[in-house]
């Protein structure tokens, strides 16, 4: 999009010139299509139209210069964040691992009508999930804002469950069962980060594959 809109300012200061170009030079113009009286053009006017082809070519010079250093910037912010992306995949692929593994202990959890072996087990998954640094985030905004949006979401949403589970809020209650009440009561935030997790993964893989290529 941005090279389309430098194609047309460059086509658009052109034309602007050309019709500088043209009315500076009218009587010199209107002369070679006139039967009689044909004059010479003078010494101004050859200066004139020299000087307004120096100013278009030195205005069309100085537009592609700064379009490739755009093109060499943005290249290289792309690297950047591809390079991110291929750090981050498999971060995320070890949240959607842990995070699969804690739902499923979940789900038997249920089934087992509080078995405290499987609850600690899906709460130890959900701890150990990696930290994502939601500030590295911005380094995919190249690749995808939106990318960089939903993974820095879900790397504090992440980073939210793990603390409200290390530090659960049940009082009267033994601090594992505390903090297997905390993680069930989260099981729906857990289940939308999983989903969220998937996409950025699959985002990531997609990123690296069309650059490569």
């Amino acid at each position: 999009m941005e090279d389309q809109n430098s194609k047309y300012l460059t086509r658009g200061v052109i034309f602007i010139f050309a019709i500088a170009m043209l009315f500076s030079g009218y009587k010199f113009l209107i002369s070679l299509f006139t039967e009689n009286n044909w004059e010479p053009p003078k010494a101004g006017d050859w200066a004139t139209w020299f000087g307004v082809v120096g100013a278009l070519a030195t205005l069309i010079m100085t537009i592609r210069i700064a379009t490739i250093e755009t093109r060499r910037r943005e290249r290289s912010e792309r690297a950047i964040a591809v390079v991110s992306a291929a750090t981050f995949e498999m971060q995320i692929a070890d949240c959607v691992a842990c995070l699969s593994n804690a739902l499923n202990y979940m789900e038997s959890y249920m089934a087992e009508r509080g078995s405290t072996k499987i609850g600690e087990q899906a709460r130890d998954y959900i701890l150990h999930a990696p930290i994502l640094r939601t500030a590295d985030a911005a380094y995919l905004i190249a690749i995808s804002p939106s990318l960089a949006v939903e993974l820095a979401r879900s790397g504090s949403l992440l980073a939210r469950i793990q603390v409200a589970i290390a530090k659960p809020t049940h009082p009267g209650l033994p601090q594992v069962a505390a903090q297997i009440q905390e993680m069930l009561g989260r099981r729906d935030e857990c289940g939308t980060l999983l989903d969220s997790f998937q996409r950025c993964l699959a985002s990531c893989k997609s990123a690296q594959t069309e650059f490569i290529s």
